[in-house]
């Protein structure tokens, strides 16, 4: 939906299209949380480490 999103805005509107939105965000996460599902409770530190 985010690259469709970024299509039409490309499109429609050339000057002001939307690069990365919420909607690439949502992608984005959804693909790389799959190597961290294995890991269970570790991930507080991994997201503490990334955090700070």
């Amino acid at each position: 939906m985010g690259l469709l999103l970024t299509g039409i805005t490309w499109i429609f509107l050339p000057e002001e299209y939307i690069v990365f939105g919420i909607l690439h965000f949502f992608g984005v996460s959804a693909i790389l949380v799959y190597p961290f599902l294995r890991y269970g409770k570790e991930n507080l530190f991994f997201s503490l480490f990334f955090g700070l």
